[in-house]
């Protein structure tokens, strides 16, 4: 039996859980595969001892990058929707 979304139970935030989980789907999804894909590159240049070129620091950059992304995102799906 499904629920309408009149009837979803509301999070203490102000979110329909649906909505939560839309939400960190449509943020979270593309941002962990461009982790999953500049990590594997990374470990790539690690096993070739080529970390600390310029190819290897660019990486590192872009993970610090979506790391801070992440926090940033995860931050703003905390408030509620106004």
């Amino acid at each position: 039996m499904a629920l309408s979304d009149d009837h979803k139970v509301k999070s203490q935030d102000g979110f329909a859980h649906s909505e939560m989980k839309r939400k960190r789907r449509a943020v979270f999804g593309p941002l962990g595969l461009l982790f999953m894909f500049e990590f594997i590159n990374l470990h790539q240049l690690f096993e070739d001892g080529e970390l600390f070129t310029f190819e290897g620091l660019r990486i590192l950059f872009a993970l610090s990058i979506l790391v801070f992304l992440v926090v940033i995102f995860s931050k703003n799906l905390k408030k509620p929707a106004r």
